[in-house]
């Protein structure tokens, strides 16, 4: 890892296509602009650990369903072939006092 000491106002240059230019520095926060071209994807790093984590979990037949019902069992709600239509119907149509 390169570790650069930058002011506002300062860039780095990565390659010869892409640059970071220090926009602002305030209360413990950088604000960094950047220059890439289109081709070249830019996006925070905690974006692309939750894009990661949402592929995995979707690769994982079954595992959702089963987490659910098991959250859903856990918080007293029954499944729906075990509930009457009338369970389903109470407080609609009704108005409020």
């Amino acid at each position: 890892m390169l570790i650069m000491r930058r002011r506002v106002g300062e860039a780095i240059l990565i390659g010869g296509d892409v640059e970071l230019r220090i926009l602002e520095i305030d209360r413990g926060r950088v604000k960094i602009g950047i220059t890439a071209p289109a081709d070249v994807t830019v996006r925070a790093r905690e974006i692309e650990i939750v894009r990661n984590q949402n592929r995995a979990a979707a690769r994982c037949p079954g595992a959702p369903a089963a987490v659910l019902a098991r959250l859903l069992q856990e918080n007293g709600v029954e499944k729906a072939e075990n509930r009457t239509p009338a369970a389903d119907m109470r407080g609609v149509g009704q108005a409020s006092a």
